[in-house]
């Protein structure tokens, strides 16, 4: 099963509000978004996530759904139906910030994505976003009791869910260079869960939160 033919038989859209509520999430885009910039939100769902910087930048949605573009376009942004399985259609340098929030992990080859991300970022343009880390507290816990990860999901044809790809801030760093992103990147970690005590010290470090906000500079 291709994936844009499980997400378009899925509620794609009910994830909407959770991303939109993860912490931290609104001030990372806010400071991510610099006026007058032409913006990528790649796998932009309903345009929830940028819409309240629209009014600053020209933001471009691009989603795989037909209903979350039409959606993200009564948002302000300017609406895209694609795949960011196949070659994107922009130009190349056409972008000077993109934004790839939960996709990259959903795809079968994620390395091709960033190839295609650094293609349509100018130079000196920005890659910013965020993935699932693979080996956060609360899965590293899960690992030596014998469970999975949580970060894993349902998709039938995945060797280990819907989050097809695992990542941790190395991994991350390393698909980036390979597809010819610049420098070390910035990581910036994201708790989604668990009581206080235990969500204070996933903030403390990327490596052991829940989520990583990456960005790198072409």
């Amino acid at each position: 099963m291709a994936i844009r033919d499980w997400y378009r038989q899925s509620d794609y859209l009910r994830h909407e509000p959770l991303l939109q509520d993860l912490p931290r999430r609104r001030e990372l885009l806010d400071r991510a978004v610099r006026p007058g910039e032409r913006v990528l939100d790649l796998g932009c769902l309903g345009g929830a996530l940028l819409e309240h910087v629209a009014p600053r930048a020209l933001i471009v949605g691009v989603d795989v759904i037909p209903a979350a573009v039409q959606q993200a376009g009564q948002r302000g942004l300017r609406p895209v139906l694609a795949d960011a399985a196949a070659p994107l259609p922009f130009r190349d340098g056409a972008f000077d910030l993109v934004h790839a929030g939960e996709i990259i992990e959903h795809l079968f080859h994620p390395l091709a994505l960033l190839r295609e991300l650094h293609r349509v970022t100018r130079v000196g343009g920005r890659l910013v976003g965020t993935v699932p880390n693979v080996v956060n507290l609360g899965d590293r816990a899960r690992a030596v009791l014998g469970l999975p990860p949580q970060v894993l999901g349902p998709h039938p044809d995945a060797p280990a869910g819907d989050h097809i790809r695992a990542f941790t801030v190395d991994r991350m760093r390393v698909m980036a260079h390979e597809a010819g992103f610049s420098g070390s990147g910035d990581f910036e970690p994201i708790a989604t869960g668990g009581a206080q005590p235990w969500r204070w010290l996933k903030q403390r470090r990327p490596q052991w939160a829940d989520l990583l906000w990456f960005e790198f500079g072409r």
